[in-house]
């Protein structure tokens, strides 16, 4: 079956050829620097808008987190984000993934990380830089136009490791409808969400449940994960515990915070399958898998909740045996 792609809406031009010029380099420098603090933020955000004004729709070529990205800023907050404020791009929760990947190099194993909802490759990418490429990374991403430029910043980091899948993950496998944000193209859903009918468009592309994938790909245990499908994280993971043997469920699990969204309560299924709530943030939650002696200590029970912010990265080491 042929599935129909989008009007070219990306710069093909050698990584490079987009490079800032000095206003949006020094712009660009001065934002990255800005604390995490609201004032500064509202600071940030009105820098980011005088640049992205003046782009007039052109790209950047920068690098951010470690590895090079070419940036499309006025249509993906994922990309802004990246570009201009990267201190603010889910920063625990990958110092948490970090940590977890250097333990398991401590032990001499490659860490194993399947991001469902890549992006543009931002954690993916950001991890393929961390362990200088020494792991085995799977980034998943259904919209075209976003798959394209996801596939763009990988061939952009030579040796990274990353291989892409344009797939949406869901809970049948078949072609389905992918409904298009109009004006964040991170947003697309396989649900129709955050936006009223009519007003965005859609797309068919193919969609695979995620173990499926994972036979596809051979892939047998996987270490970490990332899953933000834009309030659909219920149609992957719901059917993926049910079917999937427990040694292939991940030990961290990095979960997009929208239980608004949710027809299934997520942390009622991953607490019942001896997963830990290590913190949440506005935008994520980060879940640990327990080991044994873990989940049989009534001390350590499921519900403890420590706030994102105070998240120690020990919490990112497995204690799980293989």
């Amino acid at each position: 079956m042929e599935f129909r792609l989008l009007a070219r809406e990306n710069d093909s031009s050698p990584f490079g050829a987009c490079k800032p010029d000095s206003f949006a380099s020094n712009v660009i420098g001065l934002t990255r620097r800005i604390p995490d603090r609201w004032l500064y933020r509202r600071l940030a955000f009105a820098l980011r808008r005088l640049v992205t004004f003046r782009l007039a729709g052109r790209p950047l070529d920068v690098e951010s987190m470690g590895a090079r990205f070419r940036l499309y800023p006025f249509n993906n907050v994922c990309e802004k984000r990246i570009l201009f404020t990267p201190q603010y791009f889910d920063a625990v929760e990958r110092a948490a993934l970090a940590a977890f990947a250097d333990a398991l190099a401590g032990e001499g194993r490659e860490v194993t990380f399947v991001d469902v909802g890549a992006n543009i490759g931002g954690y993916s990418l950001f991890l393929a830089a961390h362990t200088a490429g020494r792991a085995r990374l799977l980034a998943i991403e259904p919209q075209p136009v976003v798959f394209e430029r996801l596939c763009f910043n990988i061939s952009a980091n030579p040796g990274c490791g990353v291989k892409a899948l344009s797939v949406a993950v869901a809970d049948r496998d078949g072609p389905l409808t992918l409904f298009l944000a109009p004006r964040n193209k991170g947003e697309s859903s396989i649900k129709m969400v955050g936006f009223a009918p009519g007003e965005g468009s859609s797309v068919t592309v193919p969609a695979e449940t995620l173990e499926r994938i994972l036979d596809s790909e051979g892939i047998d245990r996987v270490d970490a994960m990332k899953i933000d499908v834009e309030g659909a994280e219920d149609l992957v993971l719901v059917p993926f515990f049910q079917s999937t043997a427990p040694a292939r469920w991940p030990a961290q699990l990095i979960l997009a915070n929208t239980p608004h969204l949710w027809h299934s309560d997520l942390h009622a299924l991953l607490t019942g399958h001896g997963y830990r709530l290590c913190g949440q943030s506005r935008r994520k939650r980060l879940y640990q898998r327990l080991g044994p002696d873990e989940a049989a200590a009534p001390a350590r029970a499921a519900e403890e909740v420590a706030p994102v912010a105070r998240l120690g990265l020990a919490v990112a080491r497995s204690s799980l045996t293989p």
